[in-house]
């Protein structure tokens, strides 16, 4: 027997079972930020990337999940360790080392350390930021007890997957939300954001639940477990790298770049043997592990409480001397930030009243969640719009209190934050501070002159969101970087120039160039006078532009106008109002005048008050809109006192209900072979703000079997929706607030499958505790001997203890997959389904039903298969490797599907490309032919033979394209490349074999 607790094995095999229905359930319900709030965030995400991430990854864990439960039983091992504080850690997947991997779990003081508490009704900034409509997401060991007083009794609290029956963890899960969330009943356990909504999930299957969730427009998750560095003891060189872990969550961050994971750093500090090969040699360094050494994400160390004086400034702080420290291999500043995690009170799971104090980082990181979770709010409160999740990182690591050594250091990263600081910031924008959200396009910079208040230290600092680096598969502490696009910030001033911060050694730092981290800052001290700040990129930037934010603090500015909308979309017949807001300087009383420029003709315009002495609001009022074509425009608002100007622009969005018909690209009408999955496309319309796409069976579209509402211009079909060889109809209708347009209707037929059957005519004998056992042949002789796209395998078995059974298939080719392996199902016989699209097998113990029923995924991967004609013999070999148990195999089949026309067939001769080298190791170059003349943007896409799109980049000026595609990580076999302009493609096969 392994030791299961009946809690965590019940939520292990259900989560497998309800994850994506629960997931989406939650989606639905828990919506704490408005509708309109989370579409803005959305058209920000590439969402079709998001979705495919979300079918790998949870495909991925699936499979270590499966392989973790099989690893633990043929080595003798636990799933579960019981700690002796009653909770838990399970194991979570195995290294191709053969290193088992186990997640382990890594508040009034803690708000006053960040400082979240000024934010709060009735602290020193005058604000009521308390988290109200704001909604955080943690993922835990287990469920919380969301029905806990400080929730309201569950209505500001909501289990995420639908895990609800606590286990040995859920003190630890309930703490976690508390110290983001409570509302305060226990003064002591008051939450950063007391009056914001929590979503909680356990951590089973938590990356495809943080992409699932990240698409629906969540901004922060919080995560305080990982694996400790110990666990790595016999892999040491794996401690401090760039691996999967780390690349997945970037993955999800750079495709939703509003959302900002929170990590815990990990509780290995004062545990100097937990590493035995550190950077450097230095025995306390170097012991951050997995996900935590991850670009774009913050990761968290654990202060003590820290000193603050009456104004809210930092008088002292230490840190616990249990924080991992860092930094990564690569001397990336890890852990970024510091919260307070030392003795934090906060909620615990045993009654609806019960609470407890515990340190660790656990409890820093959503100390630090629940703050940024404020600043969130508060600059949407000020602006209309929510911050980059890298201009929250930035906002947060500029404005940090230095602790520690002077600069950043791989103990506290940027410092203890400061919630104060960084609101200050949002709130002083355009005046003493700026907070700049740019796109830098190859080969372009990006400069500003500021002038410095003479008193504080002159700051300038650049944050983006990186794309995913390559994995670092070289020996202990090589230093190749993870950066991928490396952006500098440099401020001038009469030819001196002012570097930012890196760190130079494990134990030091200093300025300079810094071509690793994602975040750089530029300090200059006793500052003085008109500066300079330039913002520029090394090399190539890969996608051919980098969305970037400088935040500057420090400087001084007489006036500035500002708005809370900067951008409304109205109906030609409506009239709207831009709220505007005249800042001043307290030290300034110039008057100044504000003027109108680029109002689209016909339209009347006018500004409620123009002229202020001293800060003020009015509006600008817009009427006859429809006297202007339908539109986006431009209008700038300008503030202009004797001396200077400062200007805003305001966008404004002019509607109709005239729609021109939508213009459908993919499927080509009457396509055909087309994949069960395609990405359904068609062209943008002017006037559209969404567009309703139906599929059906007939034309007439009476009773469609999909009916949904988009804000993209495509929308990728889940393949439980089409059977194969079938004929569908699909048609799309644009809208928006004013109208309707007409539908505008295509067809399409899927690709074919073809079912092939054993046909035993009588049962075989399988040889009891043997491991030869039995082989079953069929062979396929087909006149059309198509290539595998994806093939499912039927087996039936009479056997008296199906968990015995070892079953395999071998192609014609002589590739082999396993589709079970000896698990320890004590339920008799098999009636199965294998297919790599399922989720993975449990043992049905229902009486009078199969071990094995349904349709589950295999042990192994038969995308192996996919490529391979099937003429020849396919063989089935089942093993019998337990004693004193007896069987038969009844018959098998199998369902064999063409590889289908993932793209269109229109190819152009101008769009000529090559691919170097081919097979590759999935590093290879894809470059314009000398005949390809069109100069037009195009797309790069990489598919497999499921028409699942696993690669996707957009790149400038076809005729000159010259991209290197990185997807080592992806699995050896075939794929399909595709350069994309417009309708017209290109394509060519490639394969991957490292």
């Amino acid at each position: 027997m392994f030791p299961y607790f009946s809690n965590p094995i019940k939520n292990f095999n259900m989560k497998m079972k309800i994850t994506l229905v629960a997931m989406l359930f939650s989606m639905l319900f828990m919506t704490a930020q408005t509708a309109e709030q989370r579409a803005q965030i959305v058209k920000a995400n590439n969402q079709e990337e998001l979705q495919n991430l979300i079918v790998d990854l949870k495909a991925k864990e699936l499979k270590d999940q499966v392989y973790a439960v099989d690893f633990a039983r043929q080595n003798n091992i636990p799933m579960f360790i019981q700690n002796q504080n009653g909770s838990f850690d399970q194991l979570m997947r195995v290294t191709e080392e053969g290193m088992p991997l186990y997640f382990t779990l890594d508040n009034t003081d803690a708000a006053t350390s960040t400082r979240a508490n000024t934010l709060h009704n009735i602290g020193i900034l005058g604000l009521n930021v308390e988290g109200q409509g704001m909604t955080a997401y943690v993922w835990d060991g287990g469920p919380t007890r969301i029905d806990h007083q400080e929730f309201a009794g569950g209505t500001r609290a909501s289990h995420g997957d639908g895990q609800t029956t606590l286990n040995g963890n859920s003190f630890h899960s309930t703490h976690v939300s508390g110290t983001i969330a409570a509302s305060g009943i226990n003064a002591n356990a008051k939450g950063m954001a007391p009056q914001a909504e929590v979503v909680t999930n356990d951590w089973n299957s938590d990356s495809s639940e943080m992409a699932g969730f990240a698409a629906t427009g969540a901004l922060i998750s919080n995560h305080s477990y990982g694996i400790p560095a110990s666990s790595y003891s016999s892999v040491p060189e794996l401690i401090g790298k760039y691996l999967q872990d780390a690349r997945t969550v970037d993955q999800i961050a750079y495709n939703a770049p509003y959302y900002l994971p929170v990590y815990s750093a990990g509780n290995d500090g004062s545990n100097n043997t937990a590493n035995s090969s550190p950077l450097g040699s230095l025995a306390g360094y170097d012991k951050l592990t997995g996900d935590k050494v991850a670009k774009n994400i913050m990761t968290v160390a654990n202060a003590q409480d820290a000193v603050i004086n009456p104004d809210g400034s930092l008088n002292s702080v230490s840190i616990n001397g249990g924080s991992s420290q860092g930094p990564s291999d690569d001397f990336r500043i890890k852990p970024d930030i510091t919260g307070n995690g030392t003795q934090l009170t906060s909620t615990f799971d045993a009654t609806i009243t019960s609470y407890g104090t515990i340190s660790g980082t656990s409890m820093a990181s959503p100390n630090i969640a629940g703050s940024m979770l404020l600043l969130q709010q508060h600059y949407n409160d000020k602006n209309g719009v929510f911050m980059r999740a890298a201009t929250l990182k930035g906002l947060t690591l500029h404005t940090a209190d230095d602790a520690g050594v002077v600069g950043p250091d791989p103990a506290f990263g940027w410092g203890l934050m400061n919630t104060m600081a960084a609101a200050n910031t949002i709130t002083e924008n355009r005046i003493t501070s700026r907070i700049v959200e740019k796109e830098l396009i190859n080969g372009q910079s990006y400069s500003i002159t500021v002038e410095s208040d003479n008193v504080s230290t002159l700051l300038a600092s650049i944050s983006w969101t990186d794309l995913p680096g390559a994995i670092n598969t070289n020996g202990a502490n090589d230093g190749t970087p993870a950066l991928v696009n490396d952006l500098d910030v440099r401020i001038t001033q009469n030819g001196t120039s002012f570097d930012p911060w890196k760190l130079t050694s494990v134990t030091s730092n200093g300025t300079g160039d810094n071509t690793v981290d994602n975040f750089e800052r530029v300090d200059v001290v006793n500052a003085s006078g008109v500066y300079t700040i330039t913002v520029t990129h090394k090399g190539t930037l890969v996608t051919g532009s980098q969305a970037f934010t400088l935040i500057v603090t420090g400087e001084d500015n007489d006036f500035a106008i500002t708005s809370t909308q900067n951008r409304i979309e109205a109906c030609n017949s409506q009239a709207v109002s831009f709220p505007l807001e005249y800042l001043a300087n307290s030290g300034f009383s110039d008057a100044v005048t504000l003027s109108l420029a680029n109002v689209p003709s016909g339209l009347t315009a006018v500004i409620s008050n123009t002229s202020f002495t001293g800060s003020g609001s009015t509006t600008l009022d817009l009427s006859n809109l429809s006297a202007a074509a339908d539109g986006t425009y431009e209008i700038t608002v300008n503030a202009v006192s004797p001396s200077e100007q400062r200007a805003i622009v305001l966008t404004l969005r002019i509607m109709s209900a005239n729609f021109n018909a939508v213009n459908l690209t993919f499927p080509a009408d009457q396509a055909v072979r087309i994949i069960n999955t395609p990405r359904l496309d068609w062209d943008d319309e002017l006037n559209a703000q969404q567009y309703r796409i139906q599929l059906a069976r007939s034309n007439s579209f009476g009773r469609p079997f999909l009916d949904e509402v988009v804000n993209t211009s495509f929308y990728t079909v889940a393949p439980s929706l089409l059977d194969p060889g079938s004929l569908f109809y699909w048609r799309v209708q644009p809208i928006n607030e004013c109208g309707t347009g007409t539908y505008t209707a295509y067809s399409f037929t899927t690709f074919q499958c073809n079912e092939i059957d054993a046909a035993l005519g009588a049962p075989i004998s399988l040889p009891d505790n043997n491991n030869t056992g039995i082989q079953s042949t069929i062979t396929v002789n087909e006149a059309n001997n198509i290539a595998i796209g994806k093939l499912t395998v039927q087996v039936v078995s009479t056997h008296e203890y199906s968990g015995d059974l070892n079953i395999t298939l071998t192609s014609p080719a002589g590739t082999v997959v396993s589709l079970t392996s000896p698990n320890g199902c004590a339920t008799p016989n098999l009636d199965v389904v294998f297919d790599n699209d399922a989720t993975a097998f449990t043992c049905n113990t229902t009486a009078g039903a199969p071990g094995y029923t349904g349709v589950v995924a295999p042990v192994g991967d038969m995308s192996l298969f996919e490529g391979e004609t099937i003429n020849g013999d396919w063989i089935l070999t089942v093993s019998d490797r337990g004693p004193a148990d007896l069987g038969t195999l009844d018959n098998w089949k199998i369902t064999f599907c063409e590889t289908p026309a993932v793209l269109s067939n229109e190819i152009i001769e101008d769009l000529e490309f090559a691919v170097y080298p081919n097979p590759s190791n999935g590093l290879f170059t894809v470059a314009a032919g000398s005949n390809n003349v069109n100069t037009g943007n195009a797309v790069i896409y990489l598919l497999d033979l499921n028409g699942r799109m696993v690669f996707t980049k957009e790149v400038q000026d076809a005729s000159r394209l010259n991209e290197t595609i990185d997807v080592q990580n992806l699995t050896n076999g075939l794929y399909l490349l595709q350069v994309q302009q417009g309708s017209s493609r290109t394509v060519k096969k490639v394969l991957i074999n490292k």
